[in-house]
């Protein structure tokens, strides 16, 4: 039996660099990109956090994603809320142009 496809909604290049100051924003490892810190520190996270709200990923799949690089892979202790914060942010800001 085959599986609706998902819509994908393509991103404009404003939305993406949008996406990429709110990683800077969100900062676990308290860096400071926005300033004076390096401001392409969050950038490998940022085509998988794309391609997932491109295909309709919830903000509550984002926010998990969020939670295990900051816990699993920058071993940093959790921060929920403002993971929630960010994810939720970040995909109002892809359905902006909705």
């Amino acid at each position: 039996m085959d599986r609706p496809r998902r819509q994908v909604k393509l991103l404009s290049a404003a939305q993406v660099a949008e996406i990429r100051k709110l990683l800077n924003r969100w900062d676990p490892a308290g860096l400071r990109p926005d300033d004076g810190g390096p401001p392409d520190h969050y950038d490998s996270h940022l085509p998988w956090i794309v391609l997932q709200v491109q295909g309709g990923s919830s903000a509550a799949d984002l926010c998990d994603h969020l939670g295990e690089l900051r816990t699993g892979t920058m071993r940093l202790p959790p921060d929920r809320v403002r993971d929630r914060e960010i994810a939720e942010a970040i995909v109002a800001l892809a359905r902006s142009s909705d």
